[in-house]
């Protein structure tokens, strides 16, 4: 009786394990390769790698989604949103997808799709709080621009709450309170934001402009 097709099976079931233990494919570490490139600011040779990664295993979600990040700093936003759409195909738990491919469409003037991004961003806790401001305040210009100006206003909000500082965030929600007649809001944000300017800023000069002739207008309808 013969040995061998034991033997042949028994060294097919050892061979097996050490082959999918061989370590990372080369799909994996071209993305690794483009993900340390990345880090260092390199991003044409990050570019490259994604590429030949995603030309070995076109199912890399990360990927796509760096690569469509890189297009989004070159501002080539059209294929950017198209790497975020195939990412997010792949893995749709991704915030930071949604967070770039929000900032892509509003840049393309898809405010409906970019203010649906940054609610998929937002609506987790996975963003640092940079990424959270940012999306409020990209959210807040997309809702601003559909004139749903009520939600810009509870944006703008947030984006006081986490960064109280800036005179701008004082100016755009005041100018949101007189669009939705709310002028004394409006005055208390103006007046807030020149608080925060120095007289010689170019915005302090738009900001007293606003405020006097809002409050120019308030006494006119009083007397």
């Amino acid at each position: 009786m013969s040995l061998r097709p034991r033997f042949l099976a028994l060294l097919l079931l050892f061979l097996v394990p050490l082959a999918e233990c061989g370590g990372p494919s080369e799909a994996q570490r071209a993305l690794e390769a483009g993900n340390s490139a990345f880090n260092e600011g390199n991003l044409p040779t990050a570019r490259e790698q994604y590429d030949h990664a995603l030309a070995l295993d076109s199912t890399l979600a990360e990927a796509y989604v760096n690569r469509g990040i890189i297009y989004r700093t070159q501002n080539n936003h059209r294929a950017a949103v198209a790497d975020f759409d195939r990412g997010l195909a792949l893995d749709p738990n991704q915030p930071l997808a949604h967070y770039h491919r929000g900032a892509s469409r509003m840049m393309m003037q898809d405010f409906e799709g970019g203010v649906d991004d940054m609610a998929s961003a937002l609506a987790t806790d996975a963003l640092h709080q940079e990424d959270k401001l940012r999306a409020h305040r990209f959210r807040s210009i997309g809702l601003m621009n559909l004139e749903r100006y009520t939600e810009a206003i509870d944006d703008l909000t947030q984006v006081i709450a986490l960064q109280p500082t800036m005179a701008i965030n004082y100016f755009d929600r005041g100018q949101l309170f007189e669009a939705t007649d709310k002028p004394d809001q409006a005055i208390a944000d103006y007046e807030r934001a020149l608080e925060r300017l120095a007289a010689n800023e170019p915005l302090y000069t738009k900001v007293q402009d606003r405020l006097t002739a809002l409050q120019q207008a308030q006494a006119s309808e009083a007397s």
